[in-house]
């Protein structure tokens, strides 16, 4: 029986492979988790028509929206409080028998897009199947 200590000649060895691997998995799962909220804005360059104008063999319904949110048809001005009376003159423009009834939407460029959104609706309602979008020739 030896019951002498072993003398270990040495330094003690430190592994750091697992511990570079345990590092590695929690920053993935940190990246992994992180929401990233970047706040940006878009500078979008609306579409401008280099196309002619095509003639149209009936009349089209021209609505116009100024910036100040006044609605006129084929250049009357109306008085419009809501949506439903947008509607109501709408319909009180077109023939009932035309089924080809073109309705051509002008707003001017600082109009926000509910507003036209609110126009196109009711020009739906009101019977238009055909919706057309003015823009300025470049």
């Amino acid at each position: 029986m030896n019951f002498r200590k072993k003398n270990v000649s040495g330094d003690p060895e430190l592994n750091f492979i697992p511990l570079i691997d345990v590092l590695l998995v929690i920053i993935i799962f940190l990246a992994i988790s992180t929401t990233f909220e970047t706040f940006t804005e878009l500078k979008i360059n609306l579409p401008v028509s280099e196309g002619t104008s095509k003639k149209s063999k009936n009349n089209p319904v021209v609505v116009t929206i100024t910036e100040d949110g006044r609605y006129s048809i084929n250049d009357k001005i109306l008085q419009v409080d809501t949506p439903k009376d947008l509607e109501i003159a709408l319909k009180n423009r077109t023939e009932k028998d035309e089924k080809t009834a073109i309705l051509i939407i002008s707003a001017d460029s600082r109009v926000d897009y509910q507003t036209i959104i609110h126009v196109m609706k009711v020009s739906q309602n009101s019977g238009f199947n055909k919706i057309k979008f003015s823009t300025t020739k470049d």
